[in-house]
């Protein structure tokens, strides 16, 4: 039971995306969608660069994780709890895009 848990079976050539994959995307969805909130709030050069940081720590999550459902199944196995593991870290990390770069008066300083 534990060996077939813990299981990556590789992909071939003709396979198909999972919906684990696809919920996975729409996590990343939600993501942009923040960053375009953010930058709607922070109309100014600073902004726009934070915005472009931001989208590119989300790009190179995203580009990991389509890789790696390339290369293995992703509703098999061990593959599963990473992908589950890595959309609940990216939803987080969508959540707290509107305060990113803000310092706010309770909890760790935004800015050092």
């Amino acid at each position: 039971m534990t060996r077939r848990l813990f299981r990556t079976e590789a992909t071939d050539q003709g396979s198909r995306v999972t919906p684990l994959e696809l919920f996975f995307d729409l996590v990343f969805v939600f993501a942009l969608t923040q960053v375009t909130a953010y930058l709607a709030d922070h109309l100014s050069w600073h902004g726009l660069l934070q915005g472009v940081f931001i989208i590119g720590l989300m790009w190179w999550g995203w580009v990991g994780y389509a890789w790696l459902g390339n290369v293995v199944r992703a509703d098999e196995g061990a593959c599963r709890v990473v992908m589950f593991a890595a959309m609940a870290t990216m939803f987080v990390f969508a959540l707290t895009i509107p305060e990113a770069f803000d310092d706010l008066p309770v909890g760790c300083p935004g800015r050092w």
